[in-house]
């Protein structure tokens, strides 16, 4: 047998139970204002899978009482989801600037270590061989005292200063990074773990437990009323002027 006469015996005999079981074995007619939901197999197909029909004038309704699988599908979905942006986003606030973590990180490794010690102590060389060269060429009055003073400051002082209060900062830098770090992705594990368990798994699977008998429950019964829009769990949410029910 294939798969599609599986699903079509399957819908025949699903038609057969509730038409024995509730007493459906009147179809609906045109004079008919509120017919059974169980003689049209098409709605009671629609109001299992997505919580909604359309009655026989093409009115959209939404009934609370039946989750529905594809809405229930789509909670579990926006919760994994959530759960992947919250740890691929680690170092980012919600409005997308930078947290603590990527700050610190940007900073000791950009800020200190490339601009302030790699490139500063380059240009600390640059900028002494010019001065120097321009000493030799000019010879002002105590232009060898300055050579010597120069090339300390230039080559020996301000390039250590720069390497060993680089590397405190940066150091310090990673630190605050790191343990910021640890503290907000432990915390954004712990809150996508807490997502998909309990919004992922646990509710979808309290809405499918409930699925069950309140369809059956729901197919034995007329379709809405207008007048029954915004009672009862019963919400339009297009109307139509449809003769026949429009899937």
């Amino acid at each position: 047998m294939s798969l599609a006469q599986r699903l079509s015996f399957a819908s025949n005999l699903l038609r057969g139970l509730s038409l024995v079981l509730a007493g459906c074995g009147v179809a609906a007619t045109a004079e008919e204002v509120r017919p059974l939901v169980c003689v049209h197999p098409t709605i009671m197909a629609d109001l299992y899978w997505t919580g909604s029909m359309n009655d026989y004038h093409g009115n959209r309704w939404d009934v609370d009482i039946i989750p529905g699988i594809t809405p229930t599908a789509k909670i579990v979905g926006r919760s994994w989801h959530r759960a992947y942006r919250d740890i691929a986003d680690t170092g980012l606030r919600d409005n997308g600037e930078e947290s603590l973590t990527r700050a610190a990180f940007h900073f000791g490794g950009r800020d200190v270590i490339r601009d302030f010690t790699v490139h500063g102590v380059r240009d600390d060389y640059v900028k002494t061989s010019h001065q120097i060269r321009d000493l030799w060429h000019e010879t002002p009055f105590g232009w060898y005292a300055q050579v010597i003073g120069r090339s300390f400051w230039g080559y020996v002082a301000k390039p250590v200063g720069r390497i060993i209060g680089g590397s405190v900062t940066g150091t310090g830098a990673f630190i605050v990074g790191t343990l910021a770090g640890s503290l907000e992705g432990t915390g954004r594990v712990v809150l996508a773990t807490g997502d998909v368990v309990a919004i992922g798994t646990v509710y979808p699977a309290g809405r499918l437990a409930w699925q069950q008998p309140a369809w059956l429950f729901s197919i034995v019964n007329r379709e809405p009323d207008l007048n029954q829009d915004g009672h009862w769990g019963l919400h339009v949410v297009k109307y139509g002027t449809n003769p026949e029910p429009k899937l």
